[in-house]
């Protein structure tokens, strides 16, 4: 594949869909991703983890994953849609309710770093990513993941592998731990997805009705939406704290998700023009999570 801080950096770019980006004389390569392409192998860079551990990044190198997200942002709010409507991210082909977790929040303020390097030799911020060294990357065998009546088990999905010859040879099968919630531990979070309202997910099983209901549906991540109360809650089995346990209310989710916004803007994760939006669409969030019909409308079809 050749080294991505040399020459051979192009071909690279042109199979794995990166940007370059150029500081004085040295080439300088940032790469941003989210769960849904972390999830699947396959479509990541293989040498970025050994049998032994992490590889050390070059100076010039910069990667970063965007936690709790799914390839394409889904719509929000998150709804089942007719089956055949619109653009995969757009259907409810998935066993769960699409991943609607922004990305645009992140990448606009990376994008500005990657300009300001370019143009300034400005570093941009250090990489965040899943890694094995601090066991936020973890075999799929390992993942945490709570049992959820009624979710599948991520622990289940087939892993990536390559035909050597007459061969099928397994890859390791590597991808973001999480916490009790089933959210993603390492990489940036977007400040819906640090302060949640459920637990959002890299993978989505796919619906029964296209088929195959044991693999994942491709690109698609999961909204599995916390209980309103604990009352709902205990009455589900589901072990994640429920709405009402979480916050006092609406304000205090709202102040959480205005300071977790403003925490990534002082780290250059996020600009100070768009924290008005994240809290004006945590508003709205909180409206969709705790409405009436919530607690019905999340399964699958």
């Amino acid at each position: 594949m050749g080294d991505p801080s040399g020459d051979n950096a192009v071909g690279y770019l042109s199979r794995r869909r990166l940007i370059r980006l150029s500081a004085g004389t040295a080439a300088s390569l940032a790469i941003a991703g989210c769960v849904a392409g972390r999830q699947r192998l396959d479509n990541s860079d293989p040498r970025l983890v050994t049998t032994l551990g992490d590889l050390a990044l070059p100076d010039n190198v910069r990667i970063y994953v965007l936690a709790g997200t799914q390839h394409i942002v889904a719509p929000f709010p998150p709804t089942r849609a007719p089956a055949q409507t619109g653009t995969a991210n757009a259907r409810s082909d998935g066993q769960e309710l699409s991943n609607p977790v922004p990305h645009d929040n992140i990448m606009r303020a990376l994008l500005r770093a990657w300009h300001a390097w370019a143009a300034e030799g400005i570093a941009p911020p250090s990489s965040n990513y899943p890694r094995l060294a601090d066991d936020t990357l973890v075999p799929i065998r390992e993942v945490a993941f709570p049992h959820l009546p009624g979710v599948a088990d991520p622990r289940g999905i087939t892993g990536p592998a390559r035909i050597i010859g007459d061969r099928v040879v397994p890859l390791p099968y590597l991808v973001p731990q999480v916490d009790g919630d089933g959210d993603d531990i390492g990489g940036i979070h977007d400040p819906e997805a640090a302060v949640p309202l459920a637990t959002t997910t890299g993978w989505n099983f796919r619906a029964e009705r296209v088929g195959n209901p044991s693999e994942i549906y491709q690109t698609l991540g999961s909204y599995i939406p916390f209980a309103r109360t604990r009352a709902e809650r205990e009455a589900a089995s589901d072990p994640r704290l429920s709405i009402e346990e979480r916050y006092t209310g609406e304000a205090d989710y709202v102040a959480r998700v205005e300071a977790a916004a403003r925490g990534l803007v002082q780290q250059r994760l996020m600009l100070d023009e768009d924290v008005e939006r994240a809290v004006a669409r945590a508003h709205a969030h909180w409206a969709f999570a705790m409405r009436a019909d919530s607690a019905t409308s999340a399964g699958a079809d």
